[in-house]
């Protein structure tokens, strides 16, 4: 599995909305909201481990990223534990926000 996975997603949830649910989903990582002038409003998480996720929800379709750069690298364990967070984003995230239109793994 790479270290940085792409996905994109239609959605017809508000940024806002969207924001609600990752904070309840996924509410092991620290959530900071934010607007960029490229890819305009966005929110980014990261975990104690150092995991890093981004949804940008001015792209069409909302852009995700999940970043395991520098993560687990001394752990045997390190491409199960990556596999873990992403079934669990599969599995109960990516449902309710919309549809998976691209998933880059």
């Amino acid at each position: 599995m790479k270290d940085f996975i792409c996905i994109d997603i239609e959605s017809d949830l508000s940024g806002d909305e969207i924001r609600h649910y990752v904070g309840q989903l996924l509410a092991e990582f620290r959530w900071r909201s934010g607007d960029s002038d490229s890819q305009g409003a966005y929110v980014s998480g990261m975990s104690d481990e150092g995991i890093q996720i981004k949804l940008w929800f001015d792209e069409n379709p909302i852009a995700m990223s999940v970043s395991f750069r520098n993560v687990w690298l001394e752990s045997l364990e390190r491409e199960s534990n990556k596999q873990k967070l992403i079934d669990r984003v599969k599995e109960t995230f990516l449902p309710v926000i919309g549809k998976v239109v691209k998933f880059d793994m």
